[in-house]
């Protein structure tokens, strides 16, 4: 009778450290965006999105899942993301506090061409994170 209850102290104790592998956080995010005409530099246009975003992030394989349809590798410092992403249009670049959790920063520069007219587009994004209920 002692071996099944061993088994459950072992099973329950070690649950924690696998779960830890993983952090879900649930991030309120406000974006401001802003289009440049990259020739006048005047601005096309600007706006403020807010939404709610879940992040997953594995703490063993250094990737977050959320901001793509797959997940992405980070950098993971001092109980922060570190998210850099670069292609030929332009670069995304974000930090997230997931412990304690907290203030999540990112930028996203990139340059675009609509009916032959070049534009650049920035956006700032803020937000605070708290763990999501699992």
């Amino acid at each position: 009778m002692k071996l099944p209850i061993l088994l459950s102290v072992l099973l329950l104790s070690a649950s924690p450290a696998v779960a830890q592998d993983i952090v879900v956080l649930e991030c309120d995010l406000t974006a401001y965006s802003t289009v440049i005409d990259a020739q006048t530099s005047d601005v096309v246009d600007s706006w403020k999105d807010e939404e709610t975003k879940v992040f997953k992030i594995d703490l063993k394989n250094k990737t977050i899942d959320g901001w793509r349809d797959t997940p992405d590798p980070v950098e993971i410092r001092d109980g922060e993301v570190i998210y850099k992403a670069v292609n030929d249009d332009g670069t995304f670049n974000t930090t997230m506090k997931f412990n304690p959790p907290g203030e999540l920063l990112g930028a996203l520069d990139l340059a675009m061409v609509v009916d032959g007219t070049k534009y650049n587009v920035i956006m700032r994004v803020t937000g605070s994170c708290k763990r999501a209920n699992q």
